[in-house]
């Protein structure tokens, strides 16, 4: 029987306490985020609403919910979200309700029709959608248990983006979730579950929708057609059965053609300020408005492009499952955070797969390559510093400075993992498959991999 070592105690012992504290503090805010979301099915179970994307319908039901408020069976919390809603400055006291279907669907399957039971269920599956993504990863990437459990204590309670999704109860961490099955599946090269993972993300939130525009550009650039139909299909799958289940929830699958047309609306909110939080580097270099974020995205994606392609496979050769997991998933999240005319802080939860894909440890027993010396492995880590809630505390002040910040962050990240995927890929795309007799060539070291 193996024995649990004292670093493992002393981790576990972090991790508890990180845990404790990411309790507390989601259950004693506001969510403002989550209280949009349950206020939607809250709301149509007592009075029908033909159109919930009009301006007239959030009006309404934001006026419901302020009644609500007044009555003295309403829980504090649920009170406290609803003023918080009213003195927004961007909500001015309607319900913004600009989720999909599908997420309206959840929301409502997961609500007692009790404010302050519901956050807290919501809160336990955020939660638990965040450990089992980290755990994921870190198992895909051969970390330690002693480093899962270092990096599930560190992203709880001081990794300022997961902090934020935490207090506002937004989708963040469930997107994440859907982001690491996605990478999980398509590094088994089981596409696909992946497509039906990244297709039900996309669904919930169209903000994962480049990652499987990516997933396509890398199968292109690998001349992989059946790995693509696979994935597709399983997009399709996803599709097909959100639609399905949201139109017998609410008996209107029509909303999902308001939610398309409200969509324009959405994408253009680059007009949020970067004192109400909006760091996207869109808004930092040009105002969020205009044809600036399409500019960074046509520039990023030419990029990832011409390094997909040219390190792209001769057949018949090793896939480079992992690689392209990362190279879809982790890159395209962090493209659309770089990209989009609105980055709030939580948002940058969903750089935590290409994160850990950069600090990957070299496997037990080898020394890591000469060309990953100490500076990389420093450089490897700032991005997450970086992106600390002490960092963000200090730089709070100064909206500025703290957006440059966190598109420094996303930009070093980017930057090391292209750099890692194109050297990987590189390395494998010389190596040949199994043959068709069953003879199988050598595989490659885990150095090598690397």
């Amino acid at each position: 029987m193996r024995t649990i070592r004292a670093p493992e105690i002393l981790a576990s012992l972090l991790l508890i306490h990180s845990a404790l504290f990411s309790w507390q503090y989601a259950t004693h805010t506001p969510m403002v985020d989550f209280f949009i979301f349950w206020c939607v099915p809250h709301t149509l179970s007592t009075k029908p609403v033909a159109d919930i994307y009009s301006e007239q319908a959030r009006r309404d039901m934001g006026s419901a919910m302020a009644a609500e408020a007044e009555l003295p069976s309403v829980p504090e919390t649920q009170r406290q979200a609803t003023y918080a809603n009213m003195q927004d400055s961007l909500h001015n006291g309607r319900v913004d309700s600009r989720g999909s279907p599908l997420l309206y669907t959840l929301i409502g399957l997961l609500s007692s029709g009790d404010y302050e039971t519901d956050q807290k269920r919501f809160a336990i599956v955020s939660g638990l959608c965040l450990a089992v993504s980290v755990v994921m990863l870190c198992h895909l990437l051969r970390f330690s248990a002693v480093s899962t459990i270092l990096v599930l204590a560190f992203l709880a309670a001081d990794f300022a983006p997961v902090v934020s999704d935490m207090g506002v109860g937004n989708l963040n961490e469930i997107q994440l979730f859907a982001v690491a099955l996605f990478i999980w599946f398509a590094a088994r090269s089981r596409h696909l579950p992946a497509g039906i993972a990244i297709g039900m993300a996309t669904m919930l939130k169209p903000t994962t929708l480049i990652v499987l525009a990516l997933a396509v550009i890398v199968g292109l650039a690998d001349r992989d057609y059946r790995r693509l139909l696979r994935l597709l299909t399983g997009v399709c799958v996803a599709a097909a059965g959100s639609i399905a289940v949201s139109g017998m929830y609410f008996a209107n699958p029509r909303m999902w053609i308001g939610f398309i047309k409200s969509l324009s609306d959405t994408v253009g909110d680059g007009s949020y300020p970067l004192e109400k939080g909006n760091y996207g580097l869109a808004k930092l270099l040009f105002g969020g408005t205009g044809a600036g974020p399409a500019i960074i995205l046509i520039v990023l994606l030419a990029a990832f492009s011409w390094l997909v392609f040219s390190t792209r496979r001769r057949a018949p050769v090793v896939e480079p499952a992992v690689p392209n997991a990362f190279a879809a998933a982790g890159v395209g999240c962090a493209l659309m955070l770089l990209s989009s005319p609105l980055a709030w802080v939580h948002y940058y939860v969903l750089l935590i797969p290409l994160s850990l894909y950069v600090i990957q440890p070299a496997p037990d027993g080898e020394a890591p390559p000469l060309s990953d010396g100490i500076i990389m492995k420093l450089l490897a880590f700032i991005p997450l510093l970086m992106l600390s809630d002490l960092v963000q505390y200090n730089l709070s002040g100064i909206p500025w400075v703290l957006s440059a910040d966190f598109n420094c962050a996303a930009v070093l990240t980017l930057a090391l993992a292209l750099l890692k995927i194109r050297r990987q890929r590189g390395s494998m795309s010389t190596m040949q498959a199994p043959t068709t007799t069953g003879t199988k060539h050598p595989k490659p070291s885990r150095s090598e991999l690397r």
